[in-house]
């Protein structure tokens, strides 16, 4: 129920912001882009986020740029990597447990690029997306729904700096920022 108003909440906000926009995207731009990244994870949900240390991600990310609009749409496809240090678990053992928490995300993300200045875009987006998540911990390996959003800046056509946050079920939410080399998109 809460990520069904999650997603509402965010869908709403991305949409009447892209009616209030003030500036359109009126200068074209080739219409394929991808973009290569990597970044810092931070868990923020789960009964063991006390215990998480910071993680990293990459990325890699195709988008379509649509014709005379501020809108694109991309596919994701990212891996993570958090530890869980010292877990009291009395189904593991005794003592504390380690666990490595590694997600691999496929996303399909709608952005909403804002241009009111030449050489700096920001942007923000959402889209939901399948998570397969693994571990070493006693829970192993599980499959999600997920949801993302996303706001950001892009400086120079060529750089994105991103701040993502991922609800992935109940255990293992995470925000994450990521820096972004763009290969294409640029204007005509």
């Amino acid at each position: 129920m809460i990520m069904k108003r999650a997603l509402l909440l965010t869908f709403a906000v991305f949409y009447a912001g892209a009616l209030c926009a003030q500036e359109t995207n009126d200068r074209n731009v080739q219409p394929f882009e991808g973009e290569a990244g990597l970044g810092m994870i931070f868990e923020t949900k789960g009964y063991y986020r006390s215990l998480a240390s910071p993680g990293f991600s990459v990325h890699i990310e195709g988008r379509y740029n649509f014709r005379n609009s501020g809108f694109d749409i991309a596919a994701q496809l990212s891996a993570g990597r958090w530890d869980r240090k010292d877990i009291p678990m009395a189904d593991a053992g005794p003592g504390p447990h380690n666990e490595r928490m590694k997600p691999l995300m496929f996303s399909v993300l709608c952005d909403y690029n804002f241009r009111p200045w030449r050489r700096v875009s920001i942007f923000a987006g959402a889209g939901p997306g399948l998570t397969y998540m693994m571990d070493n911990g006693p829970f192993r390996s599980n499959r999600y729904l997920s949801l993302s959003t996303r706001a950001g800046i892009e400086l120079s056509h060529r750089y994105r700096i991103t701040l993502d946050y991922r609800m992935i079920g109940s255990e293992s939410n995470f925000v994450g920022i990521n820096l972004g080399y763009v290969f294409g998109g640029r204007p005509k």
